[in-house]
Parts: structure tokens; sequence; C-alpha cells
């Protein structure tokens, strides 16, 4: 019976196994901050084959909820010891954000969260 429906299938849906393969990603939490100066901050990895993304996202200390402050694609992947962002907070209460290695692309960077200030030291590639 399943022999029988595979062309009937296939016939319906001639892309869909091809679209399912090629759009698969691996996406993990990398790093956890739970309170830094009250925030917590999450770094997560996304790998989609072609593309390497890093998320750093930001939340209040104890609560679920965050937001997303920067994101970029690297040229590069793990087990590279510099692929992930340093984050800090300065007695002055700002938040920097640093990167040691040439970045490719940058789809998000936000320069405050909730009246806090965020610091970038980050190289992008030019183009």
């Amino acid at each position: 019976m399943a022999l029988c429906l595979f062309p009937l299938l296939l016939m319906a849906f001639p892309f869909g196994f091809l679209m399912f393969s090629a759009s698969f990603c691996r996406a993990e939490t990398v790093t956890d901050i739970p309170n830094l100066s009250g925030f917590h901050f999450y770094v997560g990895s996304e790998d989609c084959r072609s593309d390497f993304h890093i998320t750093v996202s930001v939340g209040k200390a104890g609560e679920k909820a965050r937001d997303r402050l920067f994101e970029y694609n690297a040229d590069y992947r793990p087990p590279e010891a510099d692929y992930l962002p340093s984050i800090a907070v300065t007695e002055q209460g700002e938040v920097s954000i640093s990167i040691t290695r040439t970045i490719e692309d940058i789809f998000v960077q936000k320069r405050q969260w909730e009246g806090t200030p965020i610091n970038y030291r980050v190289e992008k590639r030019s183009p």
C-alpha cells in the first residue's frame, strides 16, 4: 500500500522532499549567562549548511522573556575558539559586545535595550 502511494505523493509534491532537506537548520544555545549585572544573556547558533548565524539575546535576570540584540552571519564555524562574542557590562551600566574576528553580515544590531546603551566592537568585512 505504501509503495503505491509514493508515486502519487511525488506527483503531488515533486519538490517537497528537496525543499525539506535544503532548509534543514540546527539551532542551539551555546552560552547562557543568567545574572550579569541584572541581565540574562543568551548566545545561540544556527547552522544552516551554507550559513552560520550567531544570535545574542537579553532579558532581565530571573525572567523568561528575552529580546534579540544582535545577529550576524559568521564565515567560520566551531571548533574555532573565537567564534563567540564577548559580553560585558561596564561600570557605567552599558552593555559591551565584542567580536575578535571579522564577520560577514549583520542582520540585527540594537543600540539600546530598555534604556541601556549597547556598544559594539565589531569589524564587518567590506563588500
